[in-house]
């Protein structure tokens, strides 16, 4: 069942285009991954979702119904999470989630609800104020407040962008818990962060959506293929050797030898070939699947061509 659907959203600021007729469409109870570079379109798309900013042209169907800048009721059914969240330093985590539960007009209940905001995001326990917060607490607190209201989906601003490796953590584990009550919109340039959580996948660039796929089957659309080589030869110098083959699209030094992202009918019988003529002595040579970086890097390339 398709909760969102944005259908040919157009966005100009003076004569930068910022969006060029935006397609998507988000399914019940997924981890939607909306990726891109920075400046691609992806921000923007959101603020026009949450009426932070007005469309120039284009339709957005939430459950069903099309919506529009001024409409309040569905907005109640949409939690936002922006990349750098923005609290009282001087109340506590849960003085902010009962001041936001009063704002959203929540009575009945209102004190369990915080108290299982605060323990989903794992700051039940914590009584501090919210200026001592970590980068990380601060956004686990979002998280909670936008689960507060009666929320069916999540809309979620690069969450993991101005992270420490551990607060990413956390926050992408929140994110894989949240599948199992709610529909998750996530922005990201950090395509690991998308790798590991999204179910599907809409690729943004220039204001334009390039790909949208499963996350199962996205490395699948582009023919690609990638293998970690391994000679007598430094990583350099045989990354230099390759990197000028038709059928290399990308060449990249890892731990264990090359990796050689190869695009092409028989590019494997091709690189094999190319590796015999060399003076060199092969130890290894092994399949390895292409990563979501590798597939975003090889439609940007397809599309600029």
């Amino acid at each position: 069942m398709t909760l969102l659907r944005i259908e040919n959203l157009k966005k100009a600021f003076g004569d930068i285009h910022a969006l060029r007729g935006v397609s998507l469409s988000v399914e019940k109870n997924e981890i939607y991954g909306f990726i891109g570079r920075n400046g691609a379109g992806k921000t923007t798309t959101l603020n026009i979702l949450m009426s932070f900013l007005r469309k120039d042209a284009g339709r957005i169907i939430f459950a069903g119904e099309e919506i529009g800048f001024l409409d309040v009721a569905y907005k109640k059914k949409i939690g936002f999470v922006p990349d750098v969240p923005a609290f009282p330093p001087y109340l506590t985590g849960r003085e902010v989630l009962t001041f936001a539960a009063d704002f959203l007009g929540i009575h009945e209940n209102k004190r369990e609800k915080v108290e299982e905001a605060l323990a989903f995001s794992g700051l039940k326990d914590v009584r501090q104020k919210v200026g001592t917060y970590s980068r990380g607490m601060r956004q686990r607190l979002s998280i909670a407040q936008a689960l507060l209201g009666d929320s069916q989906l999540l809309v979620m601003d690069e969450p993991t962008s101005a992270l420490d490796p551990v607060g990413r953590r956390e926050v992408l584990d929140l994110i894989k818990r949240l599948k199992e009550e709610r529909t998750i919109l996530y922005s990201t340039h950090i395509l690991s962060d998308a790798e590991s959580v999204a179910d599907r996948i809409g690729l943004i660039d220039k204001g334009k959506i390039l790909l949208e796929s499963p996350m199962a089957e996205i490395k699948k659309t582009k023919d690609l293929t990638a293998y970690i080589v391994q000679t007598d030869l430094p990583v350099e110098e045989l990354a230099e050797k390759l990197e000028t083959e038709p059928f290399i699209k990308e060449t990249k030094a890892e731990e264990d030898g090359l990796l050689c992202l190869l695009s092409g009918e028989g590019a494997e019988k091709r690189l094999l070939s190319r590796l015999s003529g060399l003076d060199l002595t092969v130890y290894k040579f092994v399949e390895k699947t292409p990563s979501l970086e590798d597939a975003f890097v090889e439609v940007l390339h397809e599309n600029a061509r």
